[in-house]
C-alpha cells in the first residue's frame, strides 16, 4: 500500500502466496476515495499501549526521503479497516514496513507499506526457544549427575593406583563399580528418553511375570533404604503373565522404585496389583514420602521436572525418570498416574 504524506491511500496490491511462496491472487490498482488511511493501518496492530501506538505513527509521518524504513512485528486486530482480512486475523503475525519514496506520479513524497504474514517464522521461533529451554535443563540436569561419579572413579583409581596393595583396595574397587554403574544406568536413561521421543523405541512380546520383575526390582533397591524404611511387594505370584518387553517393564519398576526410595525417609513403600475389568493388570505404588503437592501432581511426568529447584539441588536426579517410566508403560498400550494424601502441602 502507497500512502500520500497525510496518509491518503493512493495505491495498494494485494498479493497472496502458498507455503511455497507462490502467487495465487495479485491484484493492484491505484485507488481514489478509498476510506483507508495510513493511521487505520497502525491501529490494525496490536499494542501494549496507546503511547507506543501514537509513537509510531509520529515516526512514519516524519520520514523523509533519506531516511531508512521502519519495520515492526505485531498482530493484527480481526477489526477495523484494512485491505488484509481472514479467518485467522487476531492470532496471526505481521512484518508491517514503512519505506519513505517519492510517488511515481506526481513526484511527491509518500509512504509505502508492506505487510507479511510471518506466523510460520513465529512459531518456529517459539519452537526453537522451547528446544533451547530442554536443552538448558538437560545439560543442567546431567551435568552434575555425570561429574558426580566420574570424580569418584578418578578418585578412587589414583588412590588404588599409589596403594594398589592396601586394605581398602577391594572397598575401592567396589566403589568404581557402583560408580559405572551409575554412569551406565544415567546413559541408559537418556538413550531410552531419545528413543521414546523420536518414537523409535522397540517393545518386544514376551510372556513377563510380573512378581518376579517386582522381586529384582525390589530386591536391588532393598539395600538403599534409609533406616527404618520398609520396601514391601505385595504383587501375588499367582497374577496371571502378561505380555510385554520384559526389560522395559523392569526398566518402569526401577524408575518408579528408584523416585520412592529417593524421597521416603520413614515409613513404608508398597507394590501391589489386581487384574482390571479382566484384561488388563493394574499395578499401584505406594510410600509414605515427602509426598507431592496437588498442583504439581500432573506435572511429575514431564522431562526434567522436579517439584522445585530445592529438590533438584538435595536428591538430584536428572528429572528424565518418571517421564520415561511414562512413556514405557504408554508403549506398551497403558497409562500411568500420581496422586497425593490430601494433607500433602
Amino acid at each position: 500500500m502507497m500512502f500520500s504524506k497525510s496518509g491518503e491511500l493512493l495505491f495498494a496490491n494485494i498479493c497472496a502466496t502458498n507455503h511455497y511462496h507462490q502467487a495465487e491472487y495479485s491484484h493492484s490498482a491505484y485507488v481514489e476515495g478509498r476510506d483507508i488511511k495510513l493511521e487505520d493501518v497502525i491501529e490494525s496492530m496490536v499494542w501494549e499501549s496507546e503511547v507506543a501506538k501514537a509513537q509510531l505513527l509520529k515516526e512514519v509521518k516524519a520520514l523523509c526521503l533519506t531516511d531508512t524504513c521502519i519495520e515492526i512485528e505485531s498482530k493484527k486486530k480481526g477489526t477495523g479497516k484494512s485491505l488484509m482480512h481472514h479467518k485467522n486475523m487476531g492470532d496471526d503475525w505481521f512484518r508491517v514496513r514503512f519505506l519513505p519514496i517519492q510517488d511515481p506520479l506526481t513526484t511527491d513524497l509518500a509512504i509505502m507499506v508492506t505487510e507479511y504474514e510471518i506466523s510460520d517464522l513465529k512459531s518456529s521461533q517459539v519452537e526453537l526457544l522451547e528446544a533451547q529451554a530442554v536443552r538448558d535443563k538437560f545439560v543442567s540436569a546431567t551435568s552434575h549427575e555425570l561429574r558426580t561419579p566420574l570424580n569418584g572413579i578418578i578418585g578412587l583409581a589414583e588412590s588404588l593406583a599409589f596403594q594398589p596393595n592396601s586394605s581398602t583396595a577391594l572397598e575401592s574397587l567396589s566403589a568404581i563399580k557402583d560408580c559405572g554403574h551409575r554412569l551406565s544406568t544415567l546413559v541408559n536413561e537418556m538413550l531410552d528418553a531419545a528413543a521414546c521421543k523420536s518414537g523409535t523405541l522397540v517393545i518386544k512380546n514376551e510372556n513377563v511375570d510380573i512378581h518376579q520383575v517386582a522381586a529384582e526390582a525390589c530386591g536391588f533397591f532393598a539395600k538403599r533404604l534409609e533406616p527404618g524404611v520398609r520396601l514391601i511387594n505385595n504383587i501375588q505370584p499367582s497374577l496371571p503373565k502378561i505380555r510385554g518387553d520384559r526389560t522395559r517393564i523392569h526398566k518402569i519398576f526401577t524408575n518408579l522404585l528408584s523416585n520412592a526410595v529417593k524421597f521416603t525417609h520413614q515409613g513404608l513403600i508398597e507394590l501391589s496389583a489386581n487384574t482390571y475389568m479382566e484384561k488388563y493388570l493394574q499395578v499401584d505404588l505406594v510410600d509414605t514420602g515427602i509426598g507431592i503437592p496437588s498442583e504439581s501432581v500432573g506435572t511429575i511426568w514431564e522431562q526434567f521436572s522436579q517439584v522445585d529447584m530445592t529438590c533438584t539441588r538435595r536428591y538430584g536426579g536428572t528429572g528424565l525418570g518418571l517421564s520415561v517410566a511414562r512413556d514405557l508403560v504408554e508403549a506398551h498400550g497403558g497409562g500411568i498416574k500420581g496422586a497425593c494424601s490430601p494433607d500433602c502441602k
